[in-house]
C-alpha cells in the first residue's frame, strides 16, 4: 500500500510537470523569424579570493529553480568576506544586490542591497560581508542580482560557504601554476612529480590528455602554442583536503593565414597537505575550432584537426551534404563544391569575449536533406539573441538557397544547461511530418509544429524508463502493462504486453532492432544496496513492427544483464542450482549478421 501511495504522488508531480511543460510551449509566442543574433548584453559577474579570481557567472532573466544551481562554490573569507566583480561592458545598471538562500531556496536569510563599490571604466568591484545570519561549514546559495535601466532583473547563482582551513587560494593558484608551466619548456619538468606517466596514458592524441600521458603530451606534442585569453577557473567542490577546479581557456598555434585556435577544458582533482599539494586526477581536452579556409575534404574524409572521433556529424541521402558540429559551431560542407559553411554559432569574428565564448549548451542536428536544408536544435544556455540568459530548447531551419535560419519553436526550461542535456540525450527527435519529439521530467512530448499542438505521449517514473535507437528514429518505453515501441519517422506504436503475472523489460537496441527481456513478477527483489534486481529468463530480439527475430531462453538459466555493442549482445547469466540458490555462469554472446551500413563521409 506503501509503495502504491509513493507511485501515485510521483505519478501526480510528474502529471502536473507535464501540464506545466505543455502550457509553456502552448502559450509561447513561436512565429518563426528570420533574423541575425544580437550581441550579448547581460554582464559577467566573477567571484575573487585574495589575488585570484574565479566562478565566472552568468546571468539568467528567465524563472528557474535555485535547488538545481549547484555548478560552482564561492568561499567566503574568515569575517564572511565576499569579493566580486562585475564586467558591465556596455550594460548601464540602476541596481546591485546579493541574496542569501538555504540551499533549496526556501528560506530567504539575506537580501541586501549593495551600494558601496568602486568601478573603474567598465568593471565594478564590490568588498563587503555577508551579515552574521549564516553558520560554518554550511553550504548555501549565493545570488547576485542586478537590474539594468531597462529594470530587467538578471540573477547569478552560485553556492556559498563559510569555512576555515579551505585553503582556496593556495589549491586555484596551483591549478594556474601548473597550466602555465605547460607551456614552458624550462619548467615542464617541474610537474613531473604530480603525473603518473605510464601505459595508461593515450599518447596518440592531443584531444584528450590525462594524468597518465607522458610529459611531452601534457606539453602540447609538437605544436607550439600559445595562451589567447585569461584561463577562468571554476571551483567545482571542495574540503580542507581535496579540491575539484576546472580550467577553460582558448590557445593558438601558428601565425598569419595558418593560425589555428583551440578551446582547452582541464578539470583536476587535487589534495592539499601543508607539505606539497597532489595531483589525484587531471583531464585535458583540446578541440580545434573549425578553419574556413583551405580544403578540409579529401580520401572520403573530412579533416577537422584535433577534435573527437565522436564529433556529431549528419548527411544528406546523397552523401554531397554533410552537416557536423564541432567546438560548438554547426558547419556544413558540400563535397561537390568544396565549400564549408558555418550555419550557427554564439561566436564568431565579432563577438569573442566571455559571453560569446561560454559553453553551456548544445547543438543538435537533426535533418539534413540534399538540398542543403537542415533542422537543428539548440538547447541549454542562450549566450545572445533575443532569448539570452534563458534556458531552453531552440528550433531551428537553415534554407541552404536564401542562406537564412528561422526559429520554428522555443520551449523554455527551469533547471540548468546539464540535467536538460541528460535529459534531451534520452529523445531529441524531428520527423519529416514537422513534429518534435523530446524526453522533459520523465515524460515524452510530441510537439507539432504545423498543427501547434503538444501532446504528452507517456510519463516515466525515471530515465531509465525510455531508450532510442541508434538513428533516433525508434522509441521505447515502460508502460504499467509492457512496453511502447514508437516509430516516430512513420508515426506508428505497437504495444508489446505483458503476461499476467510477469514483466517485460528493454534492454536497449541494437541498430533498430530492439532488444527486451521477459521476467516473472517473483523473481524481481530488491538487494542489499537498494537496487532492483531482475532475473530474466528469456530474452527477445524484435523489428521496428515488434515482429521477434530472435529468441534466447535455457532452462534454469537467468540474464541479469544484457549490454550491447556494435551488433553484439552480451548477457550476464546466473543459474538456478537444485537446492534453489543461484550461481554465476560464463555469458553468452549472440551477434547480430547485419553490419551497419558504412557512412560516406568520416572523420579520421
Amino acid at each position: 500500500m506503501k509503495r502504491f501511495i509513493l507511485k501515485a504522488l510521483t505519478f501526480i508531480v510528474v502529471f502536473i510537470s507535464a501540464l506545466l511543460i505543455i502550457s509553456k510551449i502552448m502559450n509561447r509566442d513561436n512565429n518563426s523569424m528570420t533574423r541575425e543574433l544580437s550581441s550579448p548584453t547581460l554582464p559577467v559577474v566573477r567571484m575573487q579570493t585574495g589575488e585570484q579570481t574565479y566562478n565566472e557567472l552568468h546571468g539568467l532573466v528567465s524563472a528557474t529553480d535555485v535547488t538545481f544551481q549547484r555548478d560552482t562554490m564561492t568561499v567566503l573569507g574568515p569575517n564572511r568576506e565576499l569579493a566580486f566583480s562585475v564586467e558591465l561592458f556596455d550594460t548601464k545598471i540602476n541596481k546591485l544586490a546579493i541574496e542569501v538562500r538555504s540551499c533549496d531556496g526556501s528560506r530567504l536569510i539575506e537580501n541586501t542591497e549593495i551600494t558601496n563599490f568602486q568601478m573603474v571604466k567598465h568593471i565594478i568591484s564590490v568588498n563587503t560581508s555577508i551579515k552574521d545570519l549564516i553558520d560554518k561549514d554550511t553550504e548555501y546559495a549565493l545570488i547576485v542580482v542586478i537590474t539594468d535601466n531597462n529594470d530587467r532583473e538578471i540573477r547569478y547563482y552560485t553556492r556559498m560557504i563559510w569555512s576555515e582551513k579551505l585553503y582556496v587560494s593556495e589549491k586555484l593558484a596551483f591549478v594556474k601554476e601548473f597550466h602555465e608551466k605547460t607551456f614552458d619548456n624550462t619548467q615542464i619538468n617541474d610537474l613531473v612529480k604530480y603525473m603518473e606517466s605510464n601505459s595508461k596514458g593515450n599518447n596518440t592524441t592531443l584531444h584528450k590528455v590525462d594524468i597518465h600521458s607522458s610529459m611531452a603530451q601534457l606539453g602540447w606534442g609538437e605544436l607550439e602554442v600559445k595562451q589567447v585569453n585569461a584561463p577562468a577557473l571554476e571551483l567545482k567542490d571542495i574540503n580542507p583536503e581535496t579540491a575539484s577546479i576546472v580550467l577553460n581557456t582558448v590557445i593558438s598555434s601558428g601565425v598569419g593565414k595558418k593560425k589555428v585556435y583551440y578551446f582547452v577544458e582541464e578539470v583536476y582533482r587535487i589534495r592539499y597537505t601543508p607539505d606539497r599539494i597532489y595531483l589525484l586526477n587531471f583531464d585535458r581536452t583540446m578541440t580545434q575550432i573549425p578553419n574556413f579556409k583551405g580544403d578540409i575534404y579529401a580520401n572520403n574524409k573530412i579533416y577537422l584537426g584535433i577534435v573527437s572521433e565522436q564529433t556529431p556529424m549528419k548527411e544528406s541521402a546523397d552523401g554531397n551534404i554533410v552537416v557536423f558540429v564541432v567546438a560548438n559551431r554547426l558547419c556544413s560542407y558540400n563535397i561537390t563544391t568544396n565549400k564549408l559553411a558555418l550555419l550557427f554559432s554564439f561566436y564568431d569574428e565579432n563577438h569573442t569575449d566571455s559571453r560569446s565564448l561560454y559553453n553551456q549548451h548544445s547543438i543538435e542536428i537533426l535533418d539534413v536533406n540534399e538540398a542543403g536544408n537542415v533542422q537543428f536544435a539548440v538547447y541549454g544556455y542562450m549566450n545572445r539573441g533575443r532569448h539570452e540568459g534563458e534556458v531552453g530548447i531552440q528550433l531551428y531551419a537553415y534554407e541552404s538557397e536564401k542562406n537564412t535560419i528561422e526559429e520554428i519553436v522555443y520551449i523554455p526550461y527551469e533547471k540548468t544547461y546539464e540535467i536538460l542535456k541528460s535529459e534531451l540525450q534520452n529523445l531529441l527527435y524531428w520527423s519529416t511530418e514537422g513534429v518534435l519529439y523530446l524526453y522533459l521530467d520523465h515524460a515524452i512530448y510530441a510537439v507539432n509544429v504545423p498543427k501547434k499542438t503538444v501532446d504528452k505521449l507517456a510519463v516515466m517514473e525515471s530515465d531509465q524508463s525510455v531508450s532510442i535507437s541508434e538513428k533516433h528514429d525508434l522509441v521505447v518505453w515502460k508502460e504499467e502493462q509492457g512496453l511502447c515501441l514508437m516509430d516516430m519517422a512513420q508515426e506508428k506504436k505497437v504495444s508489446i504486453e505483458a503476461w499476467e503475472g510477469e514483466s517485460i523489460f528493454s534492454c536497449g537496441f541494437m541498430g533498430e532492432d530492439l532488444i527486451y527481456g521477459w521476467a516473472k513478477n517473483s523473481d524481481i527483489a530488491m538487494d542489499s544496496t537498494g537496487r532492483i534486481l531482475v532475473l530474466m529468463y528469456q530474452i527477445n530480439i524484435c523489428n521496428s513492427q515488434g515482429r521477434i527475430l530472435k529468441k534466447y531462453e535455457q532452462e534454469n538459466v537467468y540474464v541479469t544483464d544484457c549490454a550491447i555493442s556494435g551488433n553484439q549482445i552480451t548477457l550476464e547469466r546466473i543459474q538456478r542450482l537444485e537446492n534453489g540458490n543461484f550461481k554465476a555462469i560464463e555469458k553468452e554472446h549472440i551477434m547480430n549478421n547485419e553490419e551497419a551500413a558504412a557512412s560516406t563521409a568520416q572523420t579520421p
